[in-house]
């Protein structure tokens, strides 16, 4: 079977969600971007520098609101613009396999 013939329940986060990243990820801060490879199918990723932040601020505490205040604040745009493009990216990198919901996720 292949991923999208695979059946699996979507978790879908929001934000009061609670994200880290899987230990099967590599990847390494190279200026302002993150490189990294993703374990499943070993493609490399380089994040821009927004996308970054938010890797970067992904510590298991940090909520994907708080992330999205970071991003606000970091690039000068409103908390609105900011909550979309974190929920889509990091919504993005879960379905990946790349992250992983910490605790029941609130």
């Amino acid at each position: 079977m292949t991923r999208e013939q695979t059946p699996k329940e979507m978790t879908v986060i929001d934000s009061e969600t609670r994200l880290e990243v899987t230990r099967q990820v590599a990847f390494r801060t190279i200026g302002e971007q993150v490189v990294l490879v993703s374990p499943e199918d070993n493609h490399m990723l380089t994040l821009n520098p927004s996308a970054s932040v938010a890797w970067n601020g992904l510590d298991g505490e940090r909520t994907v609101g708080d992330l999205s205040e970071l991003l606000a604040r970091e690039f000068d745009v409103t908390l609105e613009q900011a909550q979309q493009d974190v929920l889509l990216f990091l919504q993005e990198m879960l379905d990946r396999g790349l992250l992983a919901v910490v605790g029941d996720g609130r």
